[in-house]
Parts: C-alpha cells; structure tokens; sequence
C-alpha cells in the first residue's frame, strides 16, 4: 500500500480520534521502508498507539515515528504548534526508541506560550475548544510582528533543531526516502471546508495542506489513508458551550446506550481535555462527503468491536462498497487498542464461471481450476 519514493499520507474523514496513530503505528511495523515522518501537531490533538506489550504511547508534539528504531528523520513542519517542554519530554521518554532519528524543525513553527491558552479559555468555550492556544498562537505569527511572534528560529532551545524543512523534504524524497505524513484532528473539523463553521478548528484539514506543510508537490504524493471509525465523535460540550451539531442521517447517542447495544462497558474520553467524547452513528453523507473531496485510496476503519458479531458482515459489505464507489479500499480494521488488533481485507470480487467459487483472484479457480470469472455482484471481503 505504501509508494516508496513519495510522501504518503493519513487523513482522518470524520471529526477526529478515528486512530490515526494507531493506522500509523501500523504501517511503520510493517513498512520499514518508511525512513522519514512528518507531522503538523497542534497541542489540541493527541495521537495514541498501544505496542503489542500494552504500553501506551501518546504523542502531542513528534509524530508516532519516534518509537520506530529505524526511521531517519523526524520532521516538524510550520503549521505546527509547539509547546517546548513538550518536545524535549517526548524526546527523552524511556518508551520511545533511543533517538537514532534526527530532529527537524521549520523555522516558522509557533512556540506556544501561557498567555495563548489564556486567550482562548477567555474567547472558546462557547464552541468547546479545546483552548488549548493553538489558534492564538498561529495568530500571533499572522501579525508578522517579530515582537509578538513566537517562532522555534528564535527559541534559544529548539535552535539546534531548525533547518529549512522544506528543502529537506525534497532532497530526502530526491534520493528515493520513503515518507509517511501524520496529519491532526479530522476533514470535519477543517476551518473552511469542515461540517460547520464556527464548531471546527483552526485551520483547513486536507491533503493539499499537509503537502505544503510537508513542502512537497502534488507530483511527489504516495498512497492517502482514511482513518475512519465505526461510531464517530466530536469532543465533549464544555457548560455553556457545544462542539457543534452533526449530519441529518445520524443520531447523537451516549456510552451507556452503545455498551448495552454491544455488551460491554465502553466510554472514551479526549486525550487532551479528558471530556467524555460525545458519540455518533455512522453518516454516510458524512464520509460520502470527505471521499468526494479527498479521493484516499485505502481506508482504515477502527472500532469495529463496536459492532456486533452477527452485524458486522453486512455492515462491512454495505461500508466496503461506498467505499469502493469512489476508488477507496477498505483494507484494515482496528478490533482493539494495541497494534497486532489489526486485521487486513482483501475483497473477494470475482466469481468463477464454471462453479461459482467466489475470490478476490482471477487467474484460476481455488476449486475447479478454470479460468474464466465474472464480477461478484455481492461485495464480501476475506481476511488476508
């Protein structure tokens, strides 16, 4: 799935936490051929994979990359928003590998500072931000006022670690280095092509502008992976606030109603604010939406443990399908939280003339030997 040689990236299709880190902790254990990780990370998003050794790892700051031994180079983009300490905590983490990569960070990468949360904790709650002070942050370097900008060129600390991002993308990607970009937050939630503005965050959330924070061309893009997951969800209401309203062909529901329909207690909480999520039925418009705009070629689809056993066949064929109508696979599903709850699909699409034995091949027949199929008109999928 990945394109060696280009800058392949994941995007998430709905409002977010769909496990993006997961999806990308995924593909670094099984494509070592990936060297080079990039990221635009904002203190609002947190990414989480759990190794198969259930340790958690959560990154706010450097892309899932860094607990790989074998990638080469980490690299902060501009549109980043960094919190200084937080570089150096995920840096020398115990968990993490023990920093064969190196460190790149654009010069233009805002630096958050106290004051920013504070701005925003005084301006959000009415949207339930996440006030995190990301989007003061940002603003502050869009004054263009050296005096009010917070920039890594200009922090004492992070100084060893700047260097023109972009001219290094291209050289790495020049000499045949295998990319993957680890984006934030979901296409819903973009600033001007999300759900509904004001509930979104503060910036666009596509593929287009994960490439220039990458500073790569549309020519030198891979594969796009959606992250998508069974049951979406927005982040919590904060009192007097919302996060914001949702797609007329799903319905708002609570973690009480979802763990009775399953069987088990389930309740999620954000990794930034730990607000209780709140949580969704899955919305074709929704996702019919996003492929429309963003054209992946693979998608990963997470939380199908949120699907009963005796429902999850005809939920795939029915997903898989939508999917498959706008040049999307549906190839990985994420049945747990560590790494090897994973599983991979490959849909069976044909069917053989002479007995009817349904593959996903169609040189010969598994059964009969013959070698002559026609499509399957039903969209089943086994598991690889």
């Amino acid at each position: 799935m990945i394109q060696t040689g280009k800058a392949n990236v994941i995007i998430d299709g709905q409002w977010g936490s769909t496990g993006k880190g997961k999806l990308a902790a995924y593909l670094y254990n099984t494509y070592p051929e990936i060297t080079v990780a990039v990221c635009d990370f904002m203190p609002n998003a947190g990414h989480t994979y759990v190794s198969d050794d259930g340790v958690s790892h959560i990154t706010k700051a450097l892309p899932s990359a860094i607990s790989f031994d074998y990638i080469e180079n980490v690299i902060v983009g501009p549109h980043a928003v960094i919190q200084e300490a937080r570089v150096f905590e995920e840096l020398l983490r115990e968990q993490f590998a023990t920093r064969k990569f190196s460190l790149h960070i654009h010069p233009l990468v805002t630096v958050l500072c106290d004051a920013d949360a504070a701005t925003e904790r005084e301006e959000l709650n009415s949207i339930s931000s996440t006030m995190q002070g990301s989007c003061a942050s940002v603003i502050r370097k869009m004054w263009r006022s050296p005096e009010k900008a917070h920039l890594a060129k200009d922090n004492p600390k992070l100084r060893e670690f700047v260097c023109d991002t972009h001219k290094l993308m291209q050289r790495l990607l020049k000499h045949g280095k295998t990319a993957l970009l680890e984006t934030a937050q979901g296409f819903d939630l973009g600033l001007n092509n999300g759900f509904e503005w004001p509930y979104c965050t503060s910036r666009d959330c596509m593929v287009g502008r994960v490439l220039d924070n990458a500073g790569v061309s549309v020519k030198d893009c891979g594969s796009i992976f959606a992250s998508l997951r069974t049951y979406p969800i927005r982040v919590g209401n904060t009192p007097g606030g919302t996060s914001g309203p949702f797609y007329h062909d799903q319905h708002e529901m609570t973690w009480v109603d979802l763990s009775a329909k399953i069987g088990m207690n389930v309740e999620e909480r954000t990794t930034v604010t730990k607000r209780i999520r709140r949580l969704f039925t899955w919305s074709d418009k929704q996702v019919e939406r996003f492929l429309c705009a963003v054209k992946p070629d693979y998608a990963f689809l997470n939380f199908v443990n949120y699907i009963n056993q005796h429902e999850l066949e005809e939920f795939l064929s029915d997903k898989g399908k939508l999917l498959a109508d706008h040049g999307c696979k549906l190839t990985l599903l994420g049945t747990g939280a560590m790494n090897k709850d994973m599983r991979v699909l490959r849909v069976m699409d044909w069917k053989c003339c002479q007995c009817g034995t349904i593959s996903d091949k169609h040189d010969s027949c598994i059964q009969c030997g013959h070698d002559r199929f026609m499509k399957n008109e039903e969209f089943q999928y086994i598991e690889d």
